[in-house]
């Protein structure tokens, strides 16, 4: 045989074979993996999925290719709290709380693993009705915060407190805490305002001082119980006859501020004890995880952290970590109006005992 012959059947079949595993590559099913979040981060769940898979992302030596799905079925607390029903053999492998601490806090029989410590921050902050919001300040001599709060609640309808009588009862919500790690985080601010100091101590559930102070706050924070599952969503449609003040996630608001400013012009505080919300990323780990189940996860956090997860994170009313909001930002820019702060940096969120998030959740019981 001559040698150009044996040279060119060598290069066909070294064709053939290249474009042989190429089919072979495009015929292997995806690796599908699923991707947990609360039910309050469905919105930015969902995008970031959508997007991710629009990708077309591949991993491992054989180029599989990632298609993540979204379980947004099961607060974050219901985890912590073991009331949820993933097992060794049912899981998601993917796993976004909205803070850290309640992946800290999970069972044992979780085996997640953080991947990364925090994908993004949303801070807890003061918002209300400009008009309820005079009143509960006076008019800006009092801080939009605790303090004010829980003088209000004292004088139990707004009349004694110096608004019009038809306003009726001082109504205030925070995220129902037995269903909301941002609830319990809101709690976790009020204790600290009333201590002036932080952390929580467990002495003072027990205080016979907090108790009276906090006994009218109580109170008025019973509407949280019933506001559902987003409180700014609810104002937004039904106005202060819902809640007239609120201590929720700055992405809740932002996310609704067009509509609440429809029903009245909105202030924003933050409080001086600041909570903030940080979205870590964990990961499923037995002896079943694969490698490319692995790579799949870490892809996926890689995804979030990029341009494009920064940008989908962004308009969610999300920030980045320890970075300023980008001036082109359009819900922050609207926000800033009303007195959200885009230049603001935020750390990662508040560690919380298990003991003290336990008897944070019962409080408004």
């Amino acid at each position: 045989m001559r040698r150009s012959t044996l040279v060119f059947g060598l290069f066909l079949l070294l064709i053939a074979g290249i474009v042989g595993y190429n089919a072979f590559l495009r015929n292997q099913p995806p690796l599908q993996f699923t991707v947990a979040v609360d039910p309050s981060a469905r919105q930015w769940g969902a995008a970031l999925v959508e997007a991710f898979n629009a990708r077309g992302v591949q991993v491992g030596p054989n180029a599989v290719r990632l298609v993540a799905t979204l379980d947004a079925t099961r607060s974050d607390v219901a985890v912590w709290q073991g009331r949820v029903t993933w097992t060794g053999d049912n899981h998601p492998l993917a796993w976004i709380p909205t803070a850290a601490w309640i992946e800290q806090l999970a069972p044992n029989n979780l085996t997640f693993d953080v991947v990364e410590p925090s994908l993004a921050v949303s801070p807890l902050v003061w918002g209300g009705f400009a008009s309820r919001v005079d009143v509960m300040t006076q008019a800006g001599a009092q801080p939009f915060d605790w303090g004010a709060a829980q003088a209000l609640a004292a004088q139990e309808r707004w009349e004694a407190a110096g608004g019009q009588a038809n306003w009726g009862f001082v109504n205030l919500a925070i995220n129902w805490p037995p269903s909301s790690a941002a609830g319990v985080l809101a709690l976790d601010s009020m204790m600290s305002a009333f201590q002036q100091s932080a952390p929580v101590r467990s002495s003072t559930f027990s205080d016979a001082a907090f108790r009276a102070w906090f006994a009218p706050l109580r109170a008025a924070l019973q509407v949280s119980r019933s506001i559902g599952e987003s409180p700014a969503s609810v104002m937004s449609s039904r106005g202060a006859v819902a809640a007239a003040a609120a201590l929720l996630p700055e992405a809740e608001w932002l996310r609704n501020l067009e509509a609440l400013n429809r029903q009245e012009t909105m202030r924003f505080a933050y409080p001086s004890f600041p909570v903030v919300l940080d979205f870590p990323l964990a990961m499923w780990v037995d002896d079943k995880t694969t490698e490319e189940e692995r790579l799949a996860v870490r892809a996926f956090g890689d995804f979030v952290l990029s341009a494009e997860g920064q940008q989908i994170t962004l308009n969610a009313g999300l920030r980045p970590l320890g970075v300023a909001v980008p001036p082109q930002s359009a819900l922050f820019a609207a926000g800033a109006a009303y007195g959200i702060l885009p230049d603001q940096t935020f750390s990662p969120g508040t560690t919380l005992e298990r003991s003290t998030a336990e008897q944070l959740v019962r409080l408004l019981d």
